[in-house]
């Protein structure tokens, strides 16, 4: 059944509050911290045009704009710095619709159970730092990863990852997604009554 129907049939807020508060409790503990506001979710755009889903995070994600042989190696470098392969285990989330629209249908993402976050202080996303390879070559740009891109990454803080603006790696097995022109009204009770508003 579409969660959109699902939440105007029902009429049962507190039903859909019991799932994400038994599934995503240690996501919505940080969000219902008082420094959190109600806009501060994960965001991630999906191929899926539904309105509510569960899905699995991909152990081996293909690249989209990079040479598989490049990715493998960037995935080592974070699997070394961070013990996760941050390119290919990972689901890309933003903090805005617009970046989240780049990559598909905009949903709010709430990771099930742990989770890691992983973004970069400094840049908007990995790609971003593409002009520095057409500069420096292959061999160069390695060498300006390691000392300048790989740096400016932290794993965790979901707090300042939402607040920088910049691609967020989420690390989990599994998320419920919400599509965000479904979450309407009577969903945004759930998460007013989630953060005790």
């Amino acid at each position: 059944m579409k969660f959109y129907n699902y939440i105007n049939e029902s009429d049962d807020i507190e039903k859909i509050k019991k799932t994400l508060e038994k599934d995503c409790n240690h996501y919505l503990n940080q969000l219902t911290s008082k420094n959190f506001l109600k806009k501060d979710l994960l965001i991630s755009g999906r191929k899926k045009n539904v309105d509510f889903g569960i899905g699995d995070i991909r152990k081996k994600r293909n690249p989209r704009n990079t040479e598989n042989e490049f990715h493998e190696w960037i995935d080592g470098q974070f699997n070394k710095t961070f013990g996760i392969k941050a390119r290919s285990q990972t689901l890309f989330c933003f903090d805005n619709v617009s970046s989240a629209t780049n990559y598909g249908a905009p949903h709010y993402i709430f990771p099930i159970g742990r989770f890691e976050v992983i973004w970069s202080k400094e840049f908007r996303d990995l790609y971003s730092t593409r002009p520095y390879m057409d500069a420096y070559g292959l061999e160069g740009y390695k060498e300006f990863f390691l000392e300048n891109i790989l740096p400016t990454y932290i794993k965790g803080n979901l707090k300042d990852a939402l607040k920088s603006g910049n691609e967020i790696m989420l690390y989990c097995e599994s998320f419920q997604y919400y599509m965000m022109k479904s979450f309407n009204k009577k969903t945004h009770e759930v998460l007013n009554i989630l953060q005790g508003e």
